[in-house]
């Protein structure tokens, strides 16, 4: 199987609505078992994940001072 990988650069994407974060300032939203979700699904999805008692896949909150896209790719550098 061919593995083929794809150098996005510093764009950011919601992995939930696919809204494009790249050159937005808005902050929250939150890494969920892998996926980025972000500050307008964000809400939403925390009922079901609250609903199924999922809170343990959240794995990590974007702070109120940075912005969501900054949040994730700073995260991605680690």
């Amino acid at each position: 199987m061919e593995i083929i990988t794809i150098d996005i650069g510093d764009n950011v994407v919601c992995d939930l609505c696919n809204v494009d974060y790249t050159n937005s300032k808005e902050s929250g939203g939150f890494y969920f078992s892998g996926k980025a979700v972000c500050p307008k699904c964000a809400p939403e999805f925390l009922k079901n994940i609250q609903k199924y008692r999922e809170e343990k896949y959240i794995k990590g909150t974007c702070p109120k001072d940075k912005s969501f896209a900054d949040w994730v790719r700073d995260d991605l550098k680690k």
